[in-house]
């Protein structure tokens, strides 16, 4: 939203969806979606995901926000209110600051669920290496893993 608000501010001149929100303009749209996924983008050291599973998700989670916040738009007309609450005086209430959320955290939620246990997201960083010969028609449960022990040390007090 914010970054919308400032590439619009900036730049905007098309209004998007005149019927619904005056102020929100194309230019401010196409800016704050780029602007936001390439912040996602860059912060995908703090994530499991890969830098193209991050701007993915960045990118969906940012045109989902964009829906949530015409569809709240849409409600409030509807039912002829202008703004929900005054919890910040002169910049709109609190449903204003999570009318984005509303449609992007659930996606994001199953995106993450169900992609995580299809396991879209898992990525050992590794090209899987072929089997050979006998290996390769040996059922999974033959093989046998090495079990990692810790080290035997003795307690400093027993010498």
């Amino acid at each position: 939203d914010v970054l919308q608000y400032l590439w619009g501010e900036l730049y905007g001149r098309t209004v998007l969806a005149p019927a619904l929100s005056s102020t929100k303009t194309v230019e401010g749209v196409v800016g704050g979606i780029l602007g936001a996924t390439i912040v996602g983008t860059a912060l995908a050291w703090l994530t499991p995901f890969s830098l193209v599973q991050a701007a993915g998700m960045a990118l969906v989670v940012n045109l989902l926000g964009l829906f949530g916040n015409l569809v709240m738009s849409a409600i409030k007309l509807d039912r002829g209110v202008m703004e929900w609450g005054t919890s910040f005086e002169g910049r709109r209430g609190m449903l204003e600051r999570l009318d984005s959320v509303i449609f992007a955290a659930p996606v994001y939620y199953h995106l993450i669920r169900y992609g995580w246990q299809a396991g879209a997201f898992v990525s050992t960083g590794k090209k899987p290496r072929a089997m050979i010969g006998s290996e390769a028609t040996r059922s999974p449960r033959r093989r046998v893993r090495a079990r990692w022990r810790a080290p035997r040390c003795r307690a400093p007090w027993r010498s």
